[in-house]
């Protein structure tokens, strides 16, 4: 039978090894949920740089429309009455309703695209920690096993029932 320091030693040794893997997986944890955090940041950011983008283009068509309310009166005509000069803002309008749906869509596909960056971010964070529990518990284990090979030498180091040491069993 070994001697209690060196059982003492042995298990400690195993248990820190445990205690380090509880660690590690907080760590993992932690950057993940720091992953996860920037995700939606950057869902955010991109939803509110469409928004803006948005709101520029409408501006834009704004001051276009107006420029083209000043010629068309500075010319004499009678802008409710022109169809060329009605049909020209239409179209103006119409291409910017496309654009708009453009950004929108694109600003969804964006943020749909950091929503699952995020979910996995999260998963990430729960498997660190699952990880980390099963590997503490795979040290108990591997502590109260080597407690009982250490309490039961003989047993140990008996050979299996059948087999002859030193002999090559095919």
């Amino acid at each position: 039978m070994a001697d209690p320091f060196t059982i003492g030693f042995a298990i400690l040794g195993v248990a820190m090894s445990g205690v380090a893997a509880i660690g590690q997986a907080s760590a993992a944890s932690s950057a993940a949920a720091a992953q996860q955090a920037q995700y939606q940041d950057q869902a955010q950011q991109a939803q509110l740089a469409a928004n803006e983008e948005e709101r520029a283009r409408r501006e834009q068509l704004n001051r276009s429309l107006s420029a083209q309310n000043a010629a068309a009166a500075a010319m004499g005509i009678d802008i409710s009455r022109s169809g060329s000069f009605t049909a020209i803002q239409d179209y103006d309008k119409t291409a910017l309703d496309r654009e708009v749906l453009l950004l929108r869509t694109s600003a969804a596909s964006t943020q749909y695209r950091f929503g699952l960056m995020s979910d996995a971010a999260g998963t990430q964070k729960t498997s660190a920690i699952l990880g980390g529990l099963a590997s503490f518990g795979g040290s108990l284990f591997s502590a109260y096993n080597m407690y009982s090979r250490l309490q039961t030498p003989a047993a140990a180091a008996a050979p299996a029932a059948g087999l002859q040491p030193n002999r090559m069993h095919l």
